[in-house]
């Protein structure tokens, strides 16, 4: 894992990862950073995997072989992590 203060609104992992595990590179983000919304990306969702992603604060688990999915996440998790975002892009759809 890359050491040093990044300013993150979200972050996106693959299951399979070199070097480290996505348990422990979320557990460890979440260390650093306590609540911030990690995605999980995988080709294989199975009830183990997602059950272990939940378990250290993984915020949601994204199927790869069905992607479409991901900004719709992606807004969910802004908009519960990021008012102020949300309240903006209300503001900027009611214009």
């Amino acid at each position: 894992m890359v050491e040093g203060r990044y300013d993150l609104d979200v972050v996106v992992v693959a299951y399979q990862m070199p070097g480290m595990t996505v348990v422990a590179a979320a557990a460890a983000l979440l260390l650093r950073r306590p609540g911030l919304p990690i995605v999980l990306c995988t080709a294989t969702p199975t009830r183990d995997i997602v059950a272990a992603a939940e378990a250290v604060g993984i915020a949601a688990c994204v199927d790869k072989t069905d992607i479409r999915q991901l900004p719709d996440i992606l807004r969910r998790l802004a908009a519960a992590h990021l008012p102020s975002a949300a309240a903006e892009d209300r503001r900027a759809a009611d214009d």
